[in-house]
């Protein structure tokens, strides 16, 4: 099993040839719980953070994947959280969203720890700058 993730604080170093190879690293995860093709009623500045944050997470697949570092984002949709509360109408949100995924269910916390330990896993050691959406199907139904 890989290493402990480390932070990136400073600029990227150039490599040459002679570089020692960078030790492999748990690669960066964020979890964007929205599309950025749809908009939700109340879900205010959240709407244009997310798919910011997920073209930075491709942008930074190309930087860092010549250093071995792969960078996914996680994308759990809806998730019942505190953070969700401030959404308002957000009880229907969720209801609306159980009743279009075509498994019908909610999106638990253990659900998006089992898709990050799949993703930090050798076995996703070739995945990188993808959105993976945890939320029982609902990115196919209209």
């Amino acid at each position: 099993m890989p290493s402990q993730a480390k932070l990136i604080k400073s600029q990227p170093q150039k490599t040459t040839a002679s570089s020692p190879k960078p030790e492999a690293k748990l690669p960066p995860t964020n979890d964007a719980s929205s599309r950025p093709e749809k908009v939700a009623d109340h879900y205010n500045i959240m709407g244009p953070v997310k798919p910011a944050r997920e073209g930075t997470t491709r942008a930074l697949a190309i930087e860092l994947g010549t250093r071995q570092i792969r960078v996914n984002v996680i994308s759990p949709r809806p998730l019942q959280t505190r953070a969700g509360l401030g959404i308002g109408h957000f009880d229907a949100l969720i209801d609306a969203a159980r009743m279009r995924a075509p498994q019908q269910c909610l999106v638990t916390i253990e659900d998006v720890g089992a898709m990050a330990v799949m993703l930090a896993s050798d076995g996703a050691k070739r995945v990188s700058g993808d959105i993976a959406y945890i939320h029982g199907g609902l990115h196919v139904s209209a």
